[in-house]
């Protein structure tokens, strides 16, 4: 099996639960709000909505096109919930690339250098061939000179036998056959594949720059945030609407059935059955879930600013509480965040963009260009926001007021008060001018 240190296996099962919302606190009354999923899926689309990328060799762009860029978004959000995901190019015939999504599951890193390009790392391939299981390993070792790859094969076992056996000869196994036990490429110094990380401090292992889930150290305040939502639950099913009943008012003994769906609504009692009197008496406590509801959105704030996310991602906001500096505050955090993440993943797609590069056109591939375009109004940062809308207002393009809800956090009828009269105005070049 492959050696992976055990704690880093403990700590990728970890995420992996935490992103499916099956953590080990998930069981019983305690359901899940999958928060795990919610934060990546939040951060991916940030980052990745509307992005665009483009190659400048047309056959490159259109393997970058076709096999990433259209599910560019959960390809992220993976890496982001398990640590890091690796784009690797195969390529199938000798002008078809196509590029594969491993998680890190599917290898295991054994260098790296302190600018996150990976030195040595091992790939990990199961297959199942005439009803035998086999296992192969491929190595890559990046230096300054050359590139190695290593590939050694296994058979796991069939059957009860599941000793694993390595091989000396794997041509009867159809899919690897064209495969090498070595090859090495003198002058070949950049990687065969890209590898997207998250840009986020791993606080247990200080010393190491790669493999941090965005979710390492919310764990604990994830929990706490199903927990609350088990306590609300518990709050309604206790104080649901009941009838009570005597014996002599239950529906069976009046000649009727009680009402479709209803069964768990009335509950027979034994008052009133001495004095052979009919009794109802309806039970409707006062909810009280406010509470509940804001813990629970506290510790969701709390799991923003972990992970980097403005207040108002997951959780609930109230606008019209804060000042302009705590919104400005707010939103320059997200932006941090995913411009840090949009850096790394830019990155990423360069580097698989040179490794397809090598794939069609050999070592002595010309080199290629690759441009990236981002949503604007996702990366914009606030204070570049209000000069440009500034800017435009002095152009005629918006209205005062519009730039005045910005700038301060107005309402457009708050904003529209601010407005000076006409007769204060000096038409100058210095001068905001209404129109």
């Amino acid at each position: 099996m492959p050696n992976k240190d055990n704690s880093q296996k403990q700590r990728l099962q970890i995420w992996s639960d935490l992103y499916k919302g099956k953590s080990r606190w998930v069981r019983g009354k305690v359901k899940s709000l999958h928060l795990g999923k919610v934060v990546c899926a939040e951060i991916a689309r940030l980052m990745c909505v509307d992005m665009t990328a483009t190659v400048s060799d047309t056959k490159i762009d259109t393997v970058l096109q076709e096999e990433v860029i259209f599910r560019i978004i959960p390809a992220v959000e993976f890496g982001l919930a398990l640590g890091g995901v690796i784009f690797k190019p195969c390529q199938s015939t000798e002008n078809t690339v196509t590029v594969q999504l491993l998680t890190p599951f599917d290898y295991q890193i054994n260098n790296i250098s302190s600018n996150n390009k990976i030195k040595d790392i091992i790939f990990f391939d199961e297959i199942i061939w005439d009803d035998i299981g086999y296992r192969r390993e491929e190595r890559h070792i990046i230096n300054a000179s050359k590139y190695t790859i290593t590939n050694t094969f296994y058979r796991t076992g069939d059957g009860d036998n599941g000793d694993e056996t390595k091989l000396t000869n794997w041509a009867h196994i159809e899919p690897w056959t064209h495969i090498k036990a070595l090859e090495t490429i003198e002058g070949l110094n950049y990687s065969l594949f890209g590898y997207f990380t998250p840009a986020m401090a791993d606080t247990e292992k200080l010393t190491e720059t790669h493999g941090v889930s965005v979710l390492t150290d919310v764990e604990d305040t994830i929990q706490r945030c199903d927990e609350q939502l088990s306590y609300m639950i518990r709050e309604f099913r206790a104080k649901q609407a009941r009838v009570m009943v005597s014996p002599l008012a239950a529906p069976e003994n009046r000649g009727s059935a009680l009402p479709d769906l209803e069964d768990d609504l009335y509950i027979k009692v034994g008052i009133g059955a001495e004095k052979n009197q009919e009794f109802f008496n309806i039970f409707t406590p006062q909810i009280y879930v406010s509470q509940y509801r804001e813990a629970l959105n506290e510790y969701k704030r709390q799991v923003e600013d972990i992970v980097g996310l403005a207040h108002g991602a997951i959780s609930e906001i109230d606008r019209a509480g804060r000042t302009a500096t705590e919104l400005r505050i707010m939103r320059h955090r997200s932006f941090v965040t995913v411009s840090n993440n949009q850096r790394n993943l830019q990155h990423a797609l360069e580097d698989l963009a040179n490794a397809v590069n090598y794939l069609l056109h050999d070592i002595n591939a010309k080199p290629i260009t690759i441009s990236f375009s981002f949503d604007e109004t996702t990366l914009e940062d606030w204070g570049e926001k209000v000069k440009r809308m500034f800017n435009d207002v002095s152009a005629g393009l918006i209205k005062p007021e519009k730039y005045l809800m910005e700038a301060y956090s107005l309402t457009e009828e708050e904003a529209r008060k601010w407005l000076p009269s006409a007769d204060s105005l000096v038409n100058n070049d210095n001068d905001l001018i209404i129109r």
